[in-house]
């Protein structure tokens, strides 16, 4: 741990309002509302991350390409310059097999038996997404699967879970490298996490019934390579695991993943997973599904403005564990100064990044 970054978080929460706070846990859409209200969110502080839903990675000189890293760098501007804490944006993209060079599937590479070959695939694929503005990737999916129904197999490295922890070490080794300051290197993301591809019948977001045996023998071990590879992130899986909900699922969010696996990083919920805590039938209603799903430890919220919307209101006026959301905050967060601008994705998991922006390219450089 180290004590600097710690103090400066430690500041930064200090000047912080609790939206503020709130706000760095809140992912959009890059093209979810007109740019002018996407500034607005950005100067308030509402905004921790964007997820990059529109792709231009087949050709990086390409008018569209160039005017996309334009339109994103703007609100990175934004967010550092005209903000109140000048915090930057995280950009997370879906970046799975390939961006401008497209690789087999996770499934195909899989069947290659090669972690090697593997780990310098995501290495090649890191490398030409990092300079599209794309920090962090929803990837790589390490979902256990036995069921050919199941219409996600072919995203998953198979149904052995030893070849599916080599696959899920060599693919956030690759994504992340050695050194995550270097300008080809960007955030990995564990999913589904856990036992998505246990849906029942081989149904799509369907329940799982998983015993603790099976639980730690099938389903964790790729999750547990993909901790012990430093991954940065891991997101939530949309399915319920003997019959609660892997959003608000505190058992496996908390005591399993962090308890057990050592996970020190930050949760990101699946697109627009928490709001359907409702459909699950186990919030009462959107604001319930938030300080449920935050109470679990999902840290932050994939497009559905749940967090935005609700959580500030739970905090008012509903009993909620409030240095939970400074630690996930925390671990969420950043401090910057113009810019040359110091991020924390997860103080005590990696150090300081810093990010310059230079013409229509991000550049990425991390001292310890």
């Amino acid at each position: 741990m180290n004590n600097q970054i710690e103090q400066k978080i430690t500041d930064l929460l200090e000047k912080m309002t609790v939206g503020e706070k709130i706000g760095q846990l809140v992912q959009i859409d890059c093209y979810a509302n007109d740019p002018d209200e996407i500034k607005r969110l950005i100067r308030e502080g509402k905004v921790g991350s964007f997820i990059l839903s529109h792709n231009y990675g087949w050709d990086y000189a390409c008018e569209p390409s160039i005017e996309f890293r334009k339109y994103i760098n703007e609100f990175q501007r934004v967010a550092v310059e005209e903000s109140r804490m000048g915090i930057p944006i995280i950009n997370g993209h879906d970046v799975i097999h390939g961006w401008h060079t497209s690789f087999p599937d996770i499934l195909a590479m899989a069947a290659g038996f090669n972690p090697d070959i593997v780990e310098r695939s995501f290495r090649a694929i890191a490398r030409e997404c990092a300079n599209d503005c794309v920090h962090w990737t929803f990837s790589p999916m390490l979902d256990m699967s036995h069921d050919p129904r199941w219409g996600r197999c072919t995203e998953g490295p198979g149904e052995d879970p030893y070849l599916g922890a080599a696959m899920a070490g060599a693919a956030v080794k690759g994504f992340q490298g050695d050194d995550l300051s270097r300008q080809d290197s960007i955030a990995a993301c564990a999913k589904h996490y856990i036992g998505y591809g246990s849906a029942e019948g081989g149904r799509d977001y369907h329940k799982g019934e998983i015993s603790d045996q099976t639980l730690r023998n099938y389903y964790l071990p790729a999750f547990r390579a993909a901790v012990d590879a430093g991954v940065c992130t891991v997101m939530n899986a949309f399915n319920d695991v003997n019959g609660l909900p892997a959003a608000s699922n505190r058992y496996l969010l908390t005591d399993v993943l962090r308890g057990e696996l050592g996970f020190d990083g930050f949760v990101v919920s699946d697109d627009h997973a928490i709001e359907q805590l409702v459909k699950h039938g186990t919030a009462e209603d959107i604001a319930d599904a938030a300080q449920q799903a935050l109470n679990a430890g999902l840290e932050m919220d994939m497009r559905d403005d749940v967090y935005l919307e609700h959580l500030e209101e739970c905090w008012r006026t509903a009993p909620f564990p409030w240095m939970c959301l400074m630690r996930l905050y925390a671990e969420c967060s950043a401090s910057s100064s113009d810019w040359d601008c110091s991020i924390i994705l997860t103080p005590r998991s990696f150090p300081w990044i810093t990010r310059s922006i230079q013409g229509s390219a991000v550049r990425w450089q991390m001292r310890l």
